[in-house]
């Protein structure tokens, strides 16, 4: 409605415009009713980067002022409220810094950025430019990734420490024998960081570590498939200790091979227990020995002893039963003999030959009596 004055200044006519803007309101209805469809949070700012609409989700993220959120709010003023009332889950001395970044992001908008809610809930937050110089603030909810990724980093943390704590020395490395992974007991090993094995090969440790014939192992296992279990191996970093090798391909469902598991377990305690019980062994077969040697000069004592007992009480029983027979004869021997008169020439060596007999069989008893 505008008033037409006349040439005397006075109003004298009104012109009545009718401009009709039902389809404009219809639209703007349309866009509100399919922006509060969203499941994220939206915003639009204008030029000034001050609210120009909103969707519930928006809405429900704050309250500014204690008022809700309501258009012609700043951007500036929304984020400091949601700082200070602790929506967002951020130490209180990150506090500026955060707010801080959050507004340049939005002035300069990039990467999207991730919101922690205070809740629990996490918001991705992406901001656009439009042609008019205004902004569109669009959040994506990903409390479920989150809280799923921090389920994957507890147990990776969990895998970390189950690893380490294993008296084995453990790497996981891809198709192409680069390391993933090593647990503590490896790094310990060769003296350096875990992390400083991540995307290199055996062969990038030369000097520390025998890479060839390491590789040839890893290519065979690639080559056939096949793991290679307890091989017995010397240290490759410390030659004075003897390891039990082991190569386990893991395979997707195709039957690819996408990642090799080794092991090694040093067993260089139980090969020297080993060398050691050897050595005992060696030695007590030389104690056995001696003393079978010592046992059979005793049993053959202990034989002869017996033997010569024998003997003994065989030459005791035949000196009894023959000397005094032997008695007998040699003194009736000499008495025939000295009743001889006159020599007999014929007589004499025959009462010689008895007399030497006779002697040489005393001599026999004699001479067996003083050998038992």
């Amino acid at each position: 409605v505008v008033p037409i004055a006349g040439r005397d200044g006075k109003a004298g006519n009104i012109l009545a415009i009718s401009v009709d803007v039902s389809d404009r309101r219809r639209a703007a209805e349309l866009l509100a009713s399919a922006v509060d469809t969203l499941s994220g949070p939206f915003a639009l700012w204008d030029a000034d980067e001050r609210l120009v609409m909103c969707n519930e989700n928006f809405r429900l993220l704050q309250t500014v002022n204690g008022n809700a959120v309501e258009p012609g709010v700043t951007v500036a003023e929304f984020y400091t409220s949601v700082v200070e009332k602790g929506i967002v889950s951020i130490d209180a001395e990150e506090k500026a810094a955060w707010l801080k970044k959050r507004l340049q992001r939005f002035r300069n908008p990039g990467e999207a950025i991730e919101v922690p809610r205070s809740d629990g809930v996490w918001l991705l937050m992406q901001e656009y430019c439009l042609n008019d110089g205004s902004t569109a603030s669009v959040g994506t909810d990903i409390t479920a990734l989150k809280n799923a990724e921090q389920a994957v980093i507890a147990q990776t943390a969990l895998l970390r420490s189950l690893v380490d704590t294993i008296p084995l020395r453990v790497s996981l490395k891809d198709a192409e024998g680069r390391y993933i992974l090593v647990n503590r007991n490896l790094a310990d090993a060769f003296g350096i960081e875990a992390d400083e094995f991540v995307g290199k090969s055996i062969l990038e440790f030369q000097g520390r570590e025998d890479g060839p014939d390491y590789q040839t192992d890893i290519r065979h296992v690639l080559k056939t498939g096949e793991a290679l279990m307890d091989a017995e191996i010397q240290s490759f970093v410390e030659p004075d200790k003897t390891l039990l090798h082991s190569i386990v391909p893991i395979k997707d469902n195709t039957g690819d091979i996408q990642f090799l598991v080794t092991t090694g377990l040093d067993v260089s305690a139980l090969k020297n227990a080993e060398r050691e019980l050897a050595q005992h062994r060696d030695h007590l077969a030389e104690l056995v020995s001696e003393r079978t040697e010592e046992l059979q000069v005793a049993q053959d004592e202990l034989m002869r002893s017996a033997r010569l007992a024998t003997v003994g009480k065989l030459a005791g029983t035949i000196s009894h039963e023959l000397r005094n027979p032997l008695g007998t004869i040699l003194s009736t021997f000499y008495t025939f003999r000295s009743r001889l008169t006159k020599p007999d020439e014929k007589l004499t060596p025959l009462l010689d030959r008895i007399d030497r007999n006779i002697t040489r069989c005393v001599d026999f008893i004699e001479g067996m009596l003083d050998y038992t």
